[in-house]
């Protein structure tokens, strides 16, 4: 039984590296990345960047998210933008995305 929980555990880790390498794939041009915990919570944060520079309004959103919202529990989340439609030319409209996993199923 011992051995199933390892190798459970195990595919668990994979399927965590996995998906946060996806998210990096998907995510990492235009943004910049900060990866931090925070309690119990491992946080991986993309700022969108407008040139060189991170958008600070969206970076002041995700920062205040965090500080208020976050649960201290064992969880991965990822923040980041997604690009809407504008009715304006030359206009950006992004949603702050919040995905959360709980990790504690890890813990067989």
């Amino acid at each position: 039984m011992i051995g199933y929980k390892v190798y459970t555990k195990q595919s668990f880790e994979q399927k965590i590296e996995s998906l946060k390498n996806d998210k990096d794939n998907q995510l990492s041009e235009g943004n910049q990345k900060d990866h931090f915990r925070k309690g119990q919570a491992e946080v991986i944060a993309y700022y969108p960047l407008q040139g060189e520079q991170v958008i600070s309004s969206i970076k002041g959103i995700m920062t205040q998210d965090i500080k208020d919202n976050l649960e201290d529990k064992e969880n991965l989340v990822f923040y980041y933008t997604e690009k809407q439609d504008s009715t304006l030319k030359g206009i950006v409209n992004r949603s702050v995305v919040k995905q959360v996993y709980d990790l504690t199923s890890s813990k067989s």
